[in-house]
């Protein structure tokens, strides 16, 4: 479980093309490329083909910008609007040489804010997170990264903090999904754990999507119904009275956590 208090303010850059390069330019020659990998899906992208701002002098490249919409596809709501789910994961940093914070190091993986204000330096062929808000520690500043492995997560929010879950750490069970068939899954009562909440029985939850949508809260006892399906990527509760549309959700970004 992790913790993350995080403000993020924007920066202003000049923006040019990566692909501009100058007699003199001593940046890498063009074939860098990062791996962007989300479960068996990998998306490889052209460090060159990317637009170029510049960070105190140098080429820089933001780190969002390697996570594209298209690989990582927004949510469209029943009024059809689209809703960004990039901030719905975690995003691992990982070296040539296969180094990376979370492995090496123990600390949490970036956000998706943290990407937006972090920096991939074209001349020095690393990481960067310039921002003072962010704080994080030198080993995010990764050497000659290569791969962005996306990593799915659950937030939990209390009146104290934002647990971050990554799905990846929870046991895998097997349920079976709407269609009748065995999937492979993780039991939401999971993501709840102590010391940040305390006394679970006492509390109600609150799944919370995306776009913003919530059914009504949840006992202890009904949320350990509860699973998200990792194929299928929604809510399934075993429980007869929540066995319907309204707590089907997809998008799944939150739980929050309440006292009655």
């Amino acid at each position: 479980m992790r913790v993350l208090l995080i403000a993020v303010f924007g920066c202003f850059t000049l923006i040019t093309s990566c692909s501009d390069r100058g007699v003199n330019d001593t940046r890498p020659e063009p074939g860098i490329t990062l791996q962007v990998v989300l479960g068996e899906r990998v998306d490889t992208i052209a460090v060159d083909e990317l637009a170029c701002d510049t960070i105190d002098g140098q080429s820089a490249v933001r780190l969002s910008a390697f996570v594209r919409s298209e690989f990582i596809q927004p949510y469209i709501d029943k009024d059809s609007a689209a809703h960004d789910t990039r901030c719905l994961y975690t995003y691992r940093l990982i070296g040539e040489d296969g180094f990376n914070p979370h492995d090496d190091r123990g600390y949490e993986d970036n956000l998706w804010a943290h990407l937006d204000v972090g920096y991939y330096l074209v001349d020095d062929d690393r990481c960067v997170f310039p921002d003072e808000n962010i704080d994080l520690p030198g080993a995010f500043n990764i050497k000659s990264p290569r791969i962005i492995r996306v990593l799915r997560k659950i937030d939990i929010v209390t009146d104290k903090a934002t647990v971050i879950r990554a799905i990846e750490e929870l046991p895998v069970v097997q349920i079976q999904n709407l269609e009748g068939q065995a999937e492979s899954a993780v039991a939401l009562w999971q993501c709840i754990t102590a010391p940040h909440v305390s006394d679970p029985a006492a509390r109600r939850y609150r799944l919370r999507t995306v776009d913003g949508y919530s059914p009504p809260s949840l006992t202890w006892d009904q949320l350990q119904t509860g699973y998200w399906l990792l194929n299928t990527q929604r809510t399934i509760f075993t429980a007869p009275e929540l066995n319907q549309g309204k707590y089907k959700v997809f998008a799944l970004e939150a739980i929050d956590v309440t006292t009655p």
